[in-house]
């Protein structure tokens, strides 16, 4: 799937493809919202979660690694330099 052809679908399109298709990555918080990182084919989709209605309220969708940044600082890479280390 194409992001120009994931962008003009229905929100339940999306969400179905999303969790049939999409590798989850992440996840961050803002406000009264749980935004769920995916990957799907060459781009990458961001859920937001009403977290007190408890429901897709939008998903935003774009292939610019650029975007990922909020994601950075979740990420735990003491594992990855642990086996980097010489012995």
């Amino acid at each position: 799937m194409l992001l120009k052809h994931f962008k003009y679908e229905d929100k339940l399109k999306k969400k179905e493809l999303l969790f049939s298709h999409g590798a989850y990555l992440a996840s961050r918080r803002i406000k009264d919202f749980t935004i769920l990182l995916f990957q799907i084919a060459s781009f990458y989709a961001e859920v937001y979660v009403d977290t007190e209605e408890m429901e897709i309220g939008y998903i935003r969708a774009f292939s610019s690694v650029d975007e990922l940044n909020p994601y950075l600082n979740s990420i735990n890479l003491s594992q990855i330099f642990s086996i980097l280390k010489p012995v």
